[in-house]
């Protein structure tokens, strides 16, 4: 199915209810079995700050997620404020050989915090950095880094709402 203008939101509300055949198919056929199996294949259609909403409109409290979302939430007004204005500027971004305006003034701000330090690094982690790895064949695999807890009266992090 072709978009002639890639409206993100008009190819969610169309291809939804085909979200679980589309992503057995073309991403990861196991996870689809697992959601379904433990009964979490409910079709998220909307998030808001920590809490996402089904497609009975059930809401759930998101205690899995990260990505900025334990931080701000989801939909966060003022971060979806920042987002538009950066999207209508047409500013000069990831450019290799150059330096970045925002990127200094976001510097300058965080330093504004910690006076005891003078410059600021940006990295992208790497997949396994949060993974302890050992050279011994003898030692097991370490468990991933998670801060994730369950919740007790379900032991699974993702809690619905009542």
């Amino acid at each position: 199915m072709l978009y002639s203008n890639l409206d993100v939101s008009e190819m969610f509300v169309d291809r939804q209810s085909q979200r679980s055949s589309m992503h057995a198919r073309h991403l990861n056929e196991q996870l689809v079995r697992v959601l379904k199996t433990i009964g979490y294949d409910v079709g998220f259609q909307k998030g808001q700050g920590q809490y996402l909403y089904d497609r009975d409109g059930v809401r759930y409290l998101d205690l899995l997620s990260g990505f900025g979302v334990f931080a701000i939430g989801r939909n966060h007004p003022a971060l979806r404020q920042a987002l538009k204005s950066v999207l209508d500027s047409d500013l000069p971004n990831l450019v290799q050989l150059d330096v970045s305006t925002l990127a200094g003034v976001l510097a300058e701000r965080l330093l504004e915090f910690v006076p005891y330090l003078d410059k600021v690094f940006f990295a992208i982690p790497a997949p396994n950095a949060s993974r302890r790895r050992s050279s011994s064949p003898a030692a097991p695999p370490a468990a991933p880094a998670s801060s994730t807890a369950p919740t007790p009266s379900t032991g699974c992090p993702m809690a619905r709402c009542r």
